[in-house]
């Protein structure tokens, strides 16, 4: 969501130092007044514990850059530090034959300094003195250079070059599958990206073309800002014991600014594959991901900052407020004047409808505001691209009106993605429209222009006198316990559809059940010739076959999709 990696590990470290500050606190309680260090000063025991924490943090940090699993790295990290206590017993027994620069060079371990540390306090502890300001530079034993000052100066450097290689290593080294590696000499590489290609996006101008079932552009699409470009990406999932699983199979798709793009497919087509690429959060196997220009996973810390996400759960901390929420993310995503934070979330809450919860904790809303304020979060703070996991999964119909209305209003300028399964919500937000099979692209293209190629025409219901007549009796509320028989209605089916062909010979009967007929118009000729003739002379005659009124219908896109997926398979049986 744009937050830097810096202020990720900044408050980790406060987290971590703000929970140990009060364990060093008691210990320095038990040493001092505990009988255990009475005659220390109780500031240089505070200083010394505390450097130990620092230090245990910074290890911490330093070890998570190698795994990806909370339990590996526990148990790895625990064996590690007690691994590094052993040298240290080994220069208590032998301490007269090693060198004073040996002793300097195992306090690189994480607990050898400590444990010298410790051993020095002991030793004056013995001497009735203790360590004071006064003689924490001077060592108890003649003619021994190691003293508890060098000990501490030995923490303060090691957590220092452990902060300095959590930060190295987290870049060149991942235990991440969703973070790619970069070179070793990444320091003295130089940046290769200028802020105007953010601002302006780019074009790419090696794209392939794409066929039928492979997606499309319009010719208007072709001046148009490219916010996101996915080229031949493939995603392969493998696990151990098991056959290898295809979830993108040479995904190519543009996605480009000013337009909510709608991406469909069944469960298990690869929406959430394709998600997680783009966010980051997994690597494609092969194929190149960019995002205003900055290609991911390469440079996926760039991209995130432009990135507003949603998730299909929604993610909020209870004990914080509805306007809680929106500062956070507002700040995390770089809005640094607290007047424009202020008014960003003012705005926001103005857009969300939620003005008179801002000061409710989120626990307190109901699923509805919840989720309108998971989608407000992926907006907030100037994101320009902006995705959408099924924003309006479980919420009523008037809670998804106004989602509805909020990714409209926030369409200017930015490269809104999202995801649903609700074909009537794809229909009326989207742009464009991309529909995903087993993680092939089957087509893309605005919905009108979907419904134009894999559409079948348009669909002419007629309804019968005598569900007319019930229709208009159910909406007037009229109801009897005493059963009304009318005199049967004559349905001529064979007349409506003889009239229909003589204007439309291509015309089709799809439904007939006495009382309602569903014909099937092609689309070519209501577009090539006038029908008005045909409608009047429809509309006079429909009474004399027992019919009360017409409507004439589009395409929808559950008959694209159905359409585009039957049409894959068959190609797909073809070559084998």
């Amino acid at each position: 969501m744009g937050m830097k990696k810096s202020s990720a590990w900044l408050a980790w470290f406060v987290t971590g130092l703000s929970v140990l500050l009060v364990s060093v606190i008691g210990i320095v309680a038990v040493l001092k007044w505990g009988g255990i260090t009475p005659n220390s000063d109780p500031v240089v025991l505070f200083l010394f514990v505390a450097d130990f924490a620092v230090l245990l943090i910074a290890y911490c940090q330093l070890m998570s850059t190698f795994f990806d699993r909370a339990s590996t790295a526990a148990l790895l990290s625990v064996l590690l530090y007690v691994l590094s206590f052993f040298p240290f017993l080994l220069f208590v027994t032998w301490e007269l034959d090693f060198l004073y620069w040996q002793k300097l060079l195992s306090c690189v371990l994480v607990s050898t300094s400590f444990c010298f540390g410790c051993l020095y306090l002991n030793r004056y502890e013995d001497q009735g003195q203790g360590v004071h300001w006064s003689n924490m530079w001077q060592s108890p034993l003649a003619e021994d250079r190691m003293n508890f000052g060098t000990t501490l100066v030995a923490m303060t450097l090691c957590s220092l070059v452990y902060f300095f290689l959590s930060w190295y290593l987290s870049r060149i080294v991942t235990g991440l599958k969703s973070r790619k590696p970069l070179a070793w000499y990444v320091l003295l590489k130089p940046p290769t990206l200028t802020e105007e290609k953010i601002q302006n996006g780019f074009e790419d101008r090696n794209s392939k073309p794409r066929s039928t079932l492979e997606g499309s552009n319009s010719p208007t699409d072709v001046k148009r800002t490219i916010g996101i470009s996915l080229s031949n990406v493939h995603a392969l999932y493998s696990k151990k014991g098991s056959k290898e699983w295809r979830a993108l199979s040479g995904l190519n798709l543009d996605l480009y600014e000013d337009q909510i793009t709608a991406l469909l497919g069944h469960n298990g087509a690869g929406k959430t594959t394709t998600i997680k690429i783009l966010t980051g959060r997994i690597l494609p196997t092969t194929g190149k991901v960019s995002l205003y220009g900055f290609s991911v996973p390469e440079q996926i810390t760039e991209a995130r900052k432009l990135i507003g996400y949603a998730a299909q759960n929604n993610t909020l901390y209870d004990k914080l407020t509805v306007g809680e929420h929106l500062h956070l993310f507002a700040r995390l995503k770089g809005i640094l004047d607290e007047d424009n934070v202020k008014k960003e979330v003012d705005e926001m809450l103005d857009r969300l409808n939620l003005v008179e919860k801002e000061d409710e904790c989120t626990e307190t809303l109901s699923g509805g505001q919840r989720r309108r304020l998971c989608v407000g979060i992926a907006f907030v703070g100037g994101s320009k691209v902006v995705i959408l996991d099924e924003p309006t999964s479980s919420v009523d119909p008037v809670a998804r009106r106004k989602i509805w209305d909020l990714i409209l209003s926030y369409k200017k300028g930015r490269t809104i993605l999202f995801t649903t399964h609700h074909l009537d919500e794809a229909d009326i937000l989207s742009d464009r429209v991309a529909i995903l099979h087993k993680g092939r692209m089957l087509c893309s293209g605005s919905p009108l222009e979907l419904k134009g190629r894999f559409g079948s025409g348009y669909r002419l219901n007629l309804l019968s006198c005598a569900e007319k007549s019930e229709q208009e009796e159910h909406d007037s509320g009229r109801a009897s316990s005493i059963t009304e028989y009318e005199e049967p209605v004559n349905v001529d089916c064979d007349g409506v559809m003889e009239c229909i062909q003589t204007y439309v010979p291509d015309a089709t009967l799809l439904e007939n059940d006495d009382s309602h007929l569903v014909v099937s118009l092609p689309a070519e000729p209501l577009t090539m010739k006038p029908l008005s003739t045909f409608f009047c002379h429809l509309e006079k005659c429909l009474h004399l076959w027992g019919f009360q009124s017409c409507s004439l219908s589009s395409a929808t896109l559950e008959e694209v999709w159905l359409y585009s997926i039957t049409d894959s398979i068959f190609i797909i049986l073809l070559k084998l």
